[in-house]
């Protein structure tokens, strides 16, 4: 499948349904393997971006250890996407996940209570398994 192939299929999953089901996906979610972006999946994240700018869909991303989320946003920004509309997922402990490298990004400095709750260019989410015993 070629990558306008592949951006093809995705808008019609949201404009028309997935598949003959007439169930139209809300939301686009990609993900990458940690340490390298591979040329396959540098094709699925070009062909979201394209989607989302074709359709106003957004983006959330998955991380294998909060590893290449920048890139992945590198990406969508070179394919023209609002990285407002992009979510990070799994980005604890990494740089991005850092209020003080937000800026570099042109993001306005994030307080520490929560970057998902201050105004800035890429949502980052970090989510933490609580297990208790007993």
């Amino acid at each position: 499948m070629t990558l306008p192939e592949m951006a093809e299929t995705f808008i019609k999953e949201i404009t028309e349904g997935i598949g003959g089901s007439g169930i139209k996906a809300g939301i686009i979610k990609v993900a990458t393997q940690a340490n390298r972006i591979s040329p396959c999946e540098e094709m699925v994240l070009r062909a979201a971006a394209r989607t989302a700018k074709a359709t106003g869909t957004r983006i959330t991303t998955h991380t294998d250890d909060g590893a290449m989320g920048r890139e992945q946003l590198d990406i969508f920004a070179a394919e023209g996407v609002n990285l407002r509309h992009v979510i990070v997922g799994h980005s604890c402990g990494q740089p991005l996940n850092s209020p003080s490298q937000m800026p570099t990004m042109g993001v306005p400095e994030a307080g520490s209570a929560g970057l998902a709750e201050t105004p800035h260019v890429a949502r980052i989410i970090c989510h933490i398994d609580r297990h208790e015993s007993g």
